[in-house]
């Protein structure tokens, strides 16, 4: 009522009267006093009349603000109990009752028009303080969750009772969502008004009755026109189009409601189109609220965007477009289940999206330049910044090298797409590869190796790669110099083997299809061909085969000097590296020695300097003798390569050689390796021995060095097996350098020291130390450098060295003995007597070195070299020696002892050092003699060791003072029947057919020499 007009002061005091007798039938004190639900009969009846006084009391409300707003009446006494209303009101909203709810919601939007202008802004504060703390829908008839009933079978015969009371709870719960909702929107855009104005919409409801309609109209909107740019601005409206997507449904009807009343728009497309001039403003916010901390803003604004952006040019979209794909980025990482839910197709539309933006066929040229320009720095910084978004964008960058091919529109960005695309070669494959190649390389090495081929082979199909080689042809020299320096980051430090053989492979195909990009002897050449030069080192196999093909397509590149300064500094030399470590040096000699042949086979003479072939020649000439046949197989080729022979090649580079292998020695700490470099000592000393002209070794400088080297070696090494190889070679290298004939003049002059420098008392030494199969090689390297430098030593010496030698297997044959064996078990032959063993070879040895001695002493003596005749007991000790040991040898063995026999009677005879005959011997030797030899005559084992005893046999025989040895054993055999020995008629008859033809001659001077017997 109007307090001015007749009777309008007293109305407006009976209205201030009755507005607080109805907020106290609302009963809003008690309700908030009650702790908890009634516990008798007479208090749930007594609860249940205050809850419909209550409700009453609500509805009348509204009537009443109603009707106080209709009239215009003065709303003092509404401003005095502001808060209470508002606390009423949102109380009957949480309420279960559908038509006090109603009422109390249309009653919030009389209220905030009642209310005065300036205590709208307390009002909403006060509005949503109530909102945000009305949680839990309190009524007695709501019992608690029916938790355990969820596992009852029979829960479902009670569904139609229980569906009352739970749907009226949980329609309240919706409405108190919406309301939060549309809090929390009204929050976000800034303009807590627009709360109410959402309210204020139109819905559906079942109270269209006249009376309701004439005393609430629930139906229609209650705030006035002219509030409505207060409630919802036009500054607003951009802000809206998230919200025709929100996943609550009566607020995104509110919303369309809202626009539809005030801006005369229904959709989120009307929206856009009939305010084109706001379409920045919408986009704009479009990419804040994709940002936003509620989730189902968030989910809304994933829906519009893909409504929004899809289908735009670039110059619509450029202004926004990096914010929008940063966040559509970090929406992919989100941690809400809804959202993952919904962001893969928007992903799926950014990517169409960009695709499109860079199709010449769809935008035009302008647009895509323009658009690739800012999309491709955009999307390699992703790939550095996100690493869940790398298989995205690696997939997006594809396919727009796919779209360019055959233009320079990403002439100028391949520097920067290449790095990714080598990463994307490792880092797009399957991680669970890495996991079975640990595994496999466990159980077994090949396999491992299959398995890494495989997959490098697999990466060379892949889709990155096939785009690396369409990017090729736009590599200019420019983008070359500027692409460099990346690609040997990824070479030298690129996690995935793919990644490193991708560098490989690109260069290579570059240097071959874009040669005008890397100039000859140009700093992207250069600095490459180093680079390259320590991927060799690769711990992986196909890592280094790929950086040996590439090395060699850009030594082409390089100028000779440059070629010659890297190969050595970088390569030549690094396997010193690796000195105590065997497989990784055997493993990068492999992989060094497919590089150089590569380099040699592609590059022409001009680009190979002659230093440079000498210095591979020289290397590959000592790794051709390695022991590991992997590192053999490859360098052998390469000494081919360069060397089509062997003598000649050693003719030309024996120099270089002999460095090499004396830095070796120097450099080298791994025993094999000395071993092996021993091996090539010996080779080379070989093949210098042939040359002729025959030069002076002795005075070659570099001949020096390496024999120095190699005593040196000798020298500080303990005694290990496979020290008789380096004494071996270090006689060789002796010998080929001291080499002289039978009164020749010395080659080094003075002759005084010269078994010193040659290491002769080491050598000698080594007779007697290490294995047996050292010794024996050690033995007969003794024997090879006295031979060639004729420096012999005296024949008791000789004695000393098998004396020592016959200890070492006796004792060793006593350790046979001691073991313990079974009953009746024979002992064993581990020494003498079986063939080829390590104790005959050593035996053999020494008995040649003793032998070959005697075949020095001359009966006049003319050179340096030669010794003084035998005495008896010197010629006794060496047969009874050599008897003992053919009584107990293998068929080896006799064999070598008969033809040691055969040169020593033969050298005795020409020297006329046996004229005493027999008497030099002594009768029990010549017994033994004849006996050895009838033996070995008649073995039927092998022709091998009759055919020589019969030779030495008729040799004896022929000879008039050695004929006697043959008849002082012949007579025994005749004087005693019993004696093992047998006459001259019976030797010759036991001869099988065979062997009596081959030595016929032979059989016939004995069968002469029969009647000297007779």
């Amino acid at each position: 009522s109007d307090p001015t007009a007749q009777l309008g002061a007293a109305a407006s005091q009976r209205t201030a009267v009755l507005l607080r007798k109805l907020l106290t039938m609302s009963g809003l004190e008690e309700a908030e006093a009650r702790t908890g639900p009634p516990t008798s009969e007479a208090a749930k009846v007594e609860m249940l009349e205050q809850e419909n006084k209550q409700r009453c009391g609500i509805v009348w409300l509204s009537v009443l603000l109603r009707r106080m707003l209709r009239n215009g009446a003065a709303a003092s006494c509404v401003t005095e109990v502001l808060e209470a209303l508002c606390r009423a009101f949102v109380r009957g909203v949480a309420g279960l009752s559908i038509f006090v709810a109603d009422c109390s919601l249309k009653s919030l939007c009389l209220l905030y028009a009642l209310a005065p202008a300036e205590t709208r802004l307390e009002l909403m504060k006060t509005l949503f303080s109530c909102i945000s703390n009305r949680t839990v829908v309190s009524n007695m008839f709501v019992g608690a969750p029916d938790t355990a009933g969820g596992l009852d079978p029979n829960r479902d015969k009670d569904k139609d009772k229980a569906a009352g009371p739970n749907s009226l709870k949980i329609t309240a719960k919706e409405r108190v969502d919406l309301l939060k909702d549309m809090m929390f929107l009204a929050r976000e855009l800034g303009h807590p008004p627009l709360f109410v104005g959402l309210l204020d919409q139109p819905v559906g409801s079942a109270w269209t009755g006249e009376v309701l309609r004439e005393a609430l109209d629930l139906l229609m909107p209650c705030l006035p026109d002219e509030l409505q740019d207060h409630l919802c601005p036009k500054v607003l409206r951009p802000k809206l189009y998230p919200y025709f997507f929100h996943s609550n449904g009566p607020l995104r009807q509110a919303v369309v409601s809202l626009t539809a009343t005030y801006f005369s728009v229904e959709s989120p497309q009307h929206l856009a189109s009939k305010f084109p001039e706001e379409w920045p403003l919408i986009a704009t916010n479009l990419v804040n609220t994709l940002g936003s901390s509620r989730v189902a803003t968030r989910e809304a604004s994933v829906h519009a965007s893909q409504a929004l952006f899809r289908g735009k040019v670039w110059p619509d979209i450029s202004f926004v477009f990096e914010d929008l794909w940063i966040i559509t980025i970090k929406l992919m990482d989100d941690m809400e289940e809804r959202i993952q839910a919904i962001v893969k197709p928007m992903v799926r539309m950014m990517r169409n999206l960009i695709l499109r933006l860079c199709d010449a066929k769809v935008s035009t040229p302008k647009d895509v330049e323009a658009a690739v320009k800012e999309l491709i720095p955009l999307l390699l910084q992703t790939c550095e910044w996100y690493k869940h978004a790398q298989p995205v964008c690696f997939e997006i960058i594809r396919e727009m090298i796919k779209l360019a091919h055959g233009t320079p529109l990403l002439s100028e960005y391949v520097q920067d797409l290449i790095p990714p695309l080598l990463v994307s070669l490792s880092m797009m494959e399957d991680s669970k590869l890495q996991y079975y190649q640990f595994h496999i390389e466990k159980a077994s090495a090949e396999k491992g190796k299959e398995l890494e081929a495989a997959r490098v082979s697999n990466s060379r199909d892949s889709e990155s790669m096939k785009l690396l080689r369409n990017l090729v042809p736009l590599i200019t020299e420019e983008n070359a110099a500027a692409l460099a320096p990346r690609t040997r980051e990824s070479l030298a430090r690129g996690v995935g083997a793919n990644t490193r053989v991708g560098v490989c492979d690109f260069w290579i195909a570059v240097c071959f299809e874009r040669p005008s990009a890397v100039p000859t002897g140009g700093a992207v050449a250069t600095s490459m061909l180093r680079s390259v030069a320590g991927a060799l080192l690769d711990a992986n196999r196909e890592v280094r085969n790929a950086a040996a093909s590439c090395f060699a397509s850009l030594a082409r590149r390089n100028a000779p000097q440059e070629l010659t300064r890297i190969v050595s500094e970088r390569l030549l030399q690094h396997d010193l590296e690796f000195r105590t470590d065997d497989t990784q040096r055997n493993a990068f000699r492999v992989s060094l020695a497919r590089a150089l042949w590569e380099v040699c086979r592609r590059c022409d003479d001009e680009t190979l300097q002659p230093e440079l072939i000498s210095a591979i020649a020289a290397k590959a000439f000592g790794l051709r003798w390695s022991s590991d046949a992997e590192v053999k197989g490859g360098w052998e080729p390469l000494w081919s390569e360069l060397c089509p022979t062997t003598s000649g090649g050693v003719e030309k580079h024996f120099k270089v050689i002999c460095a090499e292998l004396s830095m070796a020695f120097a450099e080298n700490i791994s025993r094999a390796e000395k071993v092996n470099t021993a091996k090539a000592v010996s080779a080379l000393a070989a093949q210098l021995d042939k040359q002729l002209p025959r030069p002076n070794w002795a005075q070659d400088p570099s001949m020096q060095e390496l024999q120095k080297a190699v005593l040196s070696s000798v020298q500080s090494l303990p005694t290990f097996d496979g020290s008789g190889i380096l004494v071996r070679s270090l006689a060789d290298i002796g010998a080929t350098m001291h080499r002289r004939k039978r009164n020749d003049p010395p080659l080094a002059g003075d002759t005084s020291g010269v078994e010193d420098a040659l290491g002769f008392p080491l050598i000698r030494g080594f007779v007697s130390k290490g294995s047996l199969t050292d010794r024996a090689s050690a033995a007969r390297a003794y024997l090879e450098v006295m031979s060639a430098t004729r420096l012999w030593a005296p024949l008791d010496e000789a004695a000393q060295l098998h004396a020592a030698a016959s200890q070492k297997v006796d004792e060793l044959q006593k350790e046979v003995e001691a073991e313990k064996r079974e009953p009746g078990e024979s002992v064993p032959k581990r020494h003498r007597g079986k063939g080829q063993s390590p104790a005959e070879e050593m035996l053999s040895a020494t008995l040649d070195v003793w032998a070959t001695t005697f075949q020095q002493c001359r009966k006049e003596v003319e050179d340096e070299g030669d010794l003084e005749p035998p005495e008896a007991s010197e010629l006794q000790a060496f047969f009874r020696e050599s008897l003992s040991e053919f009584e107990a040898g293998s068929l080896t063995m006799r064999l070598n002892i008969v033809r040691l026999w055969k040169h020593l009677f033969a050298h005795l005879a020409e020297e006329k050092l046996f004229s005493k005959g027999a008497a030099l011997l002594g009768e029990e030797l010549c017994v033994r003699l004849t006996a050895a030899l009838q033996d070995a005559s008649l073995d039927a084992r092998s022709e091998r060791l009759r055919r020589p005893a019969l030779e030495l046999a008729g040799a004896l025989a022929g000879d008039a003072a050695q004929r006697e040895v043959l008849a002082r054993g012949l007579a025994a055999a005749s004087s005693s029947p019993s004696s093992t020995l047998v006459t001259l008629e019976r030797w010759i008859d036991k001869v099988d057919d065979a062997t009596a033809e081959q030595c016929s001659e032979q059989l016939a001077t004995l069968k002469s020499a029969l009647t000297v017997v007779a």
